[in-house]
């Protein structure tokens, strides 16, 4: 849904017993708060930074003046023409645990942050960062967990299901698309955005399917920041939003405006932060399993 993907053509003890037993955690740390947005501390080449972490994107992205600090180079063909360029970070240092050989896009993010395509950052962690990994999102303890390479979450069927890399359009990037959500009793096919401020965007294509044709003609509007620029959303109500036997906090549902980018019918909803605000969030990127745990 966000315009800037397709720039270019371009731990407390509390939490320990909700995660995951069988995986080994290489490194926990705090889940700060950007502007209601998951970000985390950072070195990337000594330099300390905050990044947002964004599921719903395959670009990571960094700030040009934190590259010109820590003396990245742009590629030859792109050198000295623009502060916007596609490169790659040879380490990001997530305390003990180091990314390496991460793609970035390089860009001036103080006009995105002034266009609210983004929050007041340093830059972002695309999934594509976390490449056979585990990565654990608990917004209800407020920790960050990274497995080291090539760990299995595990899962049973009653908790945890299958996500795709799906095209978002022909021409836009491949993004986490889940099974295992339902509204109202009928299946969806969700994208996973931790840039989504909102709980559940239910796109054209899929109304009528939802059994939401009478609720997408909805009047009241909310705007959402880091959507699009920041663009308005019809609002209505579900009875019920679930990933398989957990009730998930919000009964929100969003209708796109003309204003949204859609999917079309490659997949069905946008799952955000309202859905996983009390919730613990695990990504197997090995094995393409997710499961959402609550307290």
């Amino acid at each position: 849904m966000r315009n800037y993907r397709w720039i270019g053509a371009f731990v407390l003890c509390a939490a320990a017993a909700f995660a995951q037993d069988n995986v080994k955690w290489q490194q926990e740390m705090p889940l700060l708060d950007c502007e209601s947005i998951p970000c985390i501390d950072a070195q990337i080449g000594g330099q300390r930074v905050k990044l947002a972490i964004d599921t719903g994107n395959d670009n990571s992205v960094l700030d040009a003046g934190i590259a010109t600090k820590i003396h990245l180079q742009a590629p030859a063909q792109t050198a000295g023409k623009s502060s916007l360029y596609r490169t790659h970070l040879d380490s990001i240092s997530l305390g003990t645990a180091t990314l390496e050989h991460v793609p970035v896009l390089v860009a001036d993010l103080s006009t995105w942050v002034a266009q609210h395509h983004m929050p007041a950052v340093d830059g972002t962690l695309a999934y594509t960062a976390f490449t056979d990994r585990v990565l654990q999102v608990d917004f209800m303890h407020h920790r960050l967990r990274i497995s080291a390479a090539g760990e299995n979450a595990g899962c049973v069927r009653s908790d945890c299901d299958k996500f795709s890399l799906i095209n978002f359009n022909p021409s836009g990037p491949p993004i986490i698309v889940a099974q295992g959500f339902t509204i109202n009793g009928h299946s969806l096919m969700s994208q996973i955005d931790t840039m989504f401020t909102g709980s559940l965007v239910i796109y054209s294509s899929a109304i009528s399917k939802a059994g939401l044709a009478e609720q997408a003609q909805s009047t009241k509007e909310r705007e959402f920041d880091f959507t699009d620029g920041g663009v308005k959303m019809k609002q209505g109500l579900a009875d019920s939003e679930y990933f398989h036997q957990t009730q998930l906090p919000s009964r929100s549902v969003y209708f796109p405006t003309p204003a949204v980018h859609q999917p079309g019918d490659r997949f069905d909803a946008t799952v955000g932060l309202e859905l996983l605000q009390h919730a613990i969030l695990t990504l197997d990127f090995k094995n393409k399993t997710i499961r959402i745990q609550q307290g």
